[in-house]
């Protein structure tokens, strides 16, 4: 039986923007969490998703201690962790802040939570927990545009790249290299 947040995560899932923060997740080259930062702009591959994530959340009367508490619960793992040092950060205490995520206490003063912080930490856990299928890709697939003339094989002739460690640069515009063509030999966890 799913939980109230199994189903929000599963409605996040379904907003029509949340492939294309997919694809980037699949794309970046160092963990997601990263992406975020204490005190900095949300990243803008989850911009697109915070305003409907902000009226789900709204429509499904969750409130703050509640989307806390969730993380807090079994097998949240980096949410739970990226919670807790996001209160740490604050002002609460580690023991604090533990006792609130687990829901053995109330968060005194919600204005200390950046509400859209909170938010893109949840979209991040949406995201890790999402699972690829042939689907998902169909969905990617459909919505691709090609800018650049294509040949039977979906491919563009191209010239003038300027290439970098990370990605290159054609027509004025930086493409990150995937994961997956690092020269690193380390395991590839998913």
């Amino acid at each position: 039986m799913y939980s109230r947040f199994e189903t929000i995560v599963e409605k996040i899932q379904s907003i029509e923007s949340f492939p294309n923060a997919v694809y980037y997740y699949y794309t970046f080259k160092e963990p997601i969490w990263n992406s975020l930062k204490i005190n900095a702009d949300i990243p803008y591959f989850l911009q697109p998703l915070c305003t409907p994530v902000q009226q789900l959340l709204t429509d499904q009367h969750i409130t703050t201690q509640e989307l806390l508490i969730f993380s807090g619960e079994e097998n949240q793992g980096q949410f739970y962790f990226s919670c807790n040092l996001y209160l740490s950060s604050k002002g609460v205490s580690f023991i604090e802040a533990t006792e609130i995520l687990d829901g053995k206490q109330k968060l005194l003063n919600d204005s200390i939570v950046d509400s859209d912080y909170l938010i893109a930490m949840l979209i991040l856990h949406s995201i890790q927990d999402f699972k690829f299928t042939s689907d998902s890709l169909a969905i990617i697939y459909s919505t691709e545009e090609f800018k650049y003339e294509t040949n039977d094989y979906k491919l563009s002739r191209v010239d003038s790249i300027d290439f970098f460690s990370k990605g290159f640069i054609y027509d004025k515009k930086f493409y990150p290299l995937q994961s997956f063509y690092s020269t690193r030999k380390t395991p590839c966890y998913r």
